[in-house]
């Protein structure tokens, strides 16, 4: 439902872009409301991944947003609040504080920076602190990890440690770290999709609900995790030119997506 100036807007779906809705705002109304209801999906489905069990959630702000369209993402800004379910935990890269109603205020950021800083939501979530390194050992690392299960939350003793070294050699390779703090979110679920998503200051890592128990998924795990880590250089930081533009509409050129994924498969 949209709606300006106490009155309710009528709106179409644009027949050319599938993510756009076409409204014609009346004279003098300086803002617009919009409210909208959004199922989640649960299980895998045809063309789309699950991000959602009784247990845990996985939410992407771009799934949720609505904005004017042409703006330049890294100009707009945004904040967002998030209610949770009680006795639920949350993480993400963008910080929030804790408001007096119980809900979550994330810090005001350009909406491209919103968008890429997902949050993690679970019943059953454990951070684990990672040490830090030269060139910067004061900047936070951590793996939030969010599972169905308190079971799947069993870590190895040298589970931070390991990835400890991680962030020392990816320090002595690049030479600089260009976030705030750095958070992996481990989803373990056999519920929803599996996969990885980079982001700046964290990423979207999904395995099965008890990959850390077991070795050889734990491997499997680590090259996820390493490879998404290093795309905060390749792919955040500096991206290869054509994979760039100002809002979530204009198509971009893959030519050198090459760049962009093969050369941080062969440094992860």
């Amino acid at each position: 439902e949209i709606r300006a100036n106490g009155q309710k807007l009528a709106w179409t779906h644009d027949p050319l872009d599938m993510h756009a809705l076409r409204v014609e705002v009346p004279a003098g109304a300086d803002h617009v409301e919009v409210s909208l209801d959004a199922a989640l999906q649960t299980e895998q489905g045809y063309s789309e991944g699950a991000s959602s069990t009784e247990r845990l959630l996985f939410l992407m702000w771009n799934e949720r947003l609505l904005f004017p369209k042409g703006i330049d993402a890294e100009q707009y800004t945004a904040q967002a609040t998030l209610r949770v379910p009680q006795g639920w935990a949350a993480s993400s890269g963008a910080g929030y504080s804790v408001q007096p109603d119980g809900s979550l205020r994330f810090e005001e950021l350009p909406l491209a920076r919103l968008i890429d800083s997902p949050v993690q939501v679970g019943r059953h979530l454990k951070v684990v602190d990672v040490p830090g390194s030269a060139p910067h050992p004061e900047l936070a690392h951590r793996i939030s990890i969010a599972a169905d299960s308190d079971a799947a939350l069993s870590l190895p003793d040298d589970f931070a440690a390991g990835y400890g070294r991680l962030v020392a050699e990816a320090g002595a390779l690049f030479g600089s770290r260009m976030y705030r703090h750095y958070t992996w979110l481990l989803t373990l679920s056999d519920h929803i999709a599996t996969y990885g998503l980079e982001h700046h200051e964290s990423s979207d890592d999904r395995r099965a609900e008890f990959a850390l128990l077991d070795p050889d998924l734990r491997k499997e795990t680590a090259t996820l995790l390493s490879h998404e880590y290093v795309h905060s250089w390749n792919a955040k930081y500096r991206r290869p030119a054509g994979l760039v533009s100002p809002d979530f509409q204009k198509p971009m050129d893959g030519s050198l997506l090459w760049v962009y994924e093969g050369l941080t498969e062969y440094w992860g």
